[in-house]
């Protein structure tokens, strides 16, 4: 992406499934973007709404981090673990997991290589890492507009392989 000078692209796992049902909301949901957005999740798994639970987790996470009780994540992080409300479609990112599909600007790219050198993790967790720590600009498509083969809301279907038939 840097060295062929885009400003945005658009990465896609090689199973991505478009949500037909949702997709018609892509349009909106771009336009709903800041000018200064970095990374946006079209689809992933965890933690899409937000709920009562997440602020509850989140106070608990927040006296642990206080009384230093793991070492792993800050009060910044803890902060940062939940989706917070953004527009009508989109959320400010929180801890998702998995990667569907993204789209990131040069900015994004930029950090995450500077994030990634050397490499230490797979993208998406680096993404998560990046996100936690308040590194970068992201958000959730809320609903999501593409899913991943094999995968449904928890995850992985359970048939026991990741390949395709």
């Amino acid at each position: 992406m840097l060295a062929e000078g885009l400003d945005r692209v658009l990465v896609f796992e090689d199973d991505v499934e478009p949500d037909f049902s949702t997709l018609t909301l892509l349009p909106d949901t771009l336009q709903q973007l800041p000018d200064d957005w970095e990374l946006v999740y079209l689809g992933f798994l965890k933690n899409g709404e937000i709920s009562r639970k997440h602020w509850q987790k989140r106070q608990f996470y927040k006296l642990l981090a206080t009384f230093k009780a793991y070492n792993w994540l800050s009060c910044r992080e803890v902060n940062n673990l939940f989706p917070k409300p953004y527009s009508v479609n989109l959320r400010v990112a929180g801890l998702h997991d998995c990667t569907h599909a993204y789209a990131l600007t040069r900015s994004a790219a930029q950090k995450l290589i500077e994030a990634q050198t050397p490499i230490y993790s797979a993208a998406d967790e680096v993404l998560t890492h990046q996100v936690l720590r308040g590194q970068l600009k992201a958000f959730i498509c809320n609903p999501t507009l593409f899913d991943q083969q094999g995968f449904n809301s928890t995850g992985h279907r359970g048939d026991g392989s990741y390949v395709s038939d």
